[in-house]
């Protein structure tokens, strides 16, 4: 962490005295000074990766310096000092934004510690945030191009994203498994970090998913039995990280025991994505959307519920004609839901849907189990 760019802020001229030459001595780059005010001008001419703050500051508090930073300088990780120790004051200065707080009278290697975990906490979450954007992007990508000539661009999204994202995710993988196993002894810290990972293993499942679905639709996948319920769980982790942000719950019913369909998983799996995405944009903040999968007699059941708007039953009729759409502004082109139905009649199935204005939709969809499941 040498090189780094460290504000220290305190009144006490002997405090700064000691924390200069100290962390200057450890390859810091510092830069001291006695004030609130004083502080905001350095960081509004300069970028400081941690700024250590004494909480007792003339004029401007360090509560207040901590708010201030928080908004000015979001990028600078602030560590609090203080003499007096509360478990209020250091609850507040959390809240505002601070990363942690270290008591009066320290040692320097205290400080030091907390500097380096603040840093590797920063530069984890900062390669954690560029990963999860390369992967939206990706999803956004891939959902532009699922419709016919979708399958060569899809094999080359396959390529950069094993390029691109799966190493490096490895690389904060190992790290962050490592300061784990370091800092044991440090339960805040472990927290960040059980975060980070399960962030970055979150990452890694969507990636593998959107591999798989690249694959399918290269035309690598040929017709075969398939489990439904296998593809509605991957379309649900491309999808999950959208309806989060949209505020969306999304759950999966399945047994162990489905049986197989015969057909091609690429085809299906866009019948999925389709139809999750209609439901999101159909579904506000705080709704639910559901699968449900079983089996009834020699079919597979698939039923996608949503609690959105609902369609008008004037309109039902009409839904799955080519380019019709109630979306027009929106960018919709009509195609999705035809679409849907030539993949479900290719595969000897049937689609059904039941909705109801204010109250939600359902689409039903049965899909034949395969003969040799049948046989079987």
């Amino acid at each position: 962490m040498a090189g780094e760019r460290v504000l220290i802020v305190d009144d006490d001229p002997f405090t700064l005295e000691l924390l200069t030459e100290s962390l200057s001595e450890q390859g810091f780059r510092t830069v001291a000074v006695q004030d609130g005010e004083r502080a905001l001008e350095v960081l509004r001419q300069g970028n400081f990766r941690v700024a250590l703050i004494d909480l007792s500051l003339p004029g401007m508090g360090g509560m207040d310096l901590v708010r201030e930073v928080n908004l000015t300088a979001p990028e600078t990780t602030m560590v609090i000092m203080t003499g007096y120790p509360t478990q209020e004051s250091a609850i507040q200065a959390l809240r505002q934004g601070a990363y942690d707080y270290i008591v009066k009278p320290f040692k320097i290697h205290e400080v030091t510690a907390t500097l380096e975990k603040a840093l590797a906490q920063q530069t984890l979450k900062a390669e954690v945030g560029a990963l999860r954007a390369r992967v939206r992007e990706l999803e956004l990508e891939l959902k532009r191009h699922q419709e016919g000539t979708a399958g060569g661009i899809a094999g080359q999204l396959a390529g950069g994203v094993a390029h691109e994202v799966n190493n490096p995710l490895q690389i904060i993988l190992s790290r962050v498994q490592l300061l784990m196993m370091r800092h044991r002894d440090v339960p805040r810290l472990q927290d960040d970090l059980r975060l980070i990972e399960s962030n970055v293993k979150r990452i890694s499942r969507i990636i593998r998913s959107l591999l798989d679905f690249a694959r399918y639709n290269s035309g690598e996948m040929e017709w075969s039995d398939i489990d439904v319920a296998h593809l509605a769980r991957q379309t649900c982790t491309l999808i999950q990280h959208q309806l989060d942000k949209s505020g969306i719950s999304l759950t999966l019913e399945a047994p162990a025991d489905l049986p197989k369909v015969y057909g091609n998983a690429g085809e299906i799996e866009q019948v999925f994505l389709n139809l999750l995405l209609n439901a999101q944009h159909a579904t506000t903040s705080g709704g639910r959307i559901e699968i449900r999968i079983r089996t009834v007699e020699k079919s597979v059941v698939v039923q996608v519920c949503d609690t959105g708007t609902g369609i008008p039953k004037e309109v039902l009729p009409k839904i799955f004609e080519p380019f019709f759409t109630t979306r027009s502004a929106e960018g919709g082109t009509g195609l999705g839901l035809s679409i849907i139905y030539g993949i479900i009649q290719k595969h000897r199935g049937k689609i059904e849907v039941e909705s109801q204005v204010g109250v939600g939709t359902t689409f039903t969809i049965h899909f034949p189990i395969s003969e040799r499941e049948d046989e079987g």
